[in-house]
């Protein structure tokens, strides 16, 4: 899709292709580390098509999922994470599906990525 997943994925797949040279430098270049990927603020709504795919809901699933696509291109990337309340999806109206960073998921993701 035009986003490409969110968070500016259609954007990095398309400078990637057009300028491989430069995320290349952003990957390997003396300053370099990659791509910091936005892995939080997700919901684990299904009834709005809010998971990447059917049953890839929990947090540490869909930043698995996240990260692969930059891996698959292959663009490095490095994971960033919030910590406290996640602002999506609205906690006065869909608290049920927020997936705060918890230690367990954070120690999940860390092993993955």
């Amino acid at each position: 899709g035009s986003w490409w997943g969110g968070n500016l994925k259609g954007l990095w797949l398309k400078v990637n292709q057009a300028y491989p040279d430069l995320v290349s430098f952003m990957a390997g270049g003396p300053s370099s580390g990659g791509v910091n990927v936005m892995t939080y603020d997700l919901s684990s709504n299904e009834q709005y098509h809010e998971c990447p795919q059917p049953g890839v809901c929990q947090l540490d699933q869909q930043v698995a999922f996240y990260m692969n696509t930059y891996k698959e291109v292959p663009i490095a990337a490095s994971v960033g994470y919030e910590i406290g309340t996640p602002a999506y999806p609205d906690p006065k109206h869909d608290p049920t599906h927020q997936l705060p960073l918890t230690t367990q998921m954070m120690d999940s993701i860390i092993s993955q990525t």
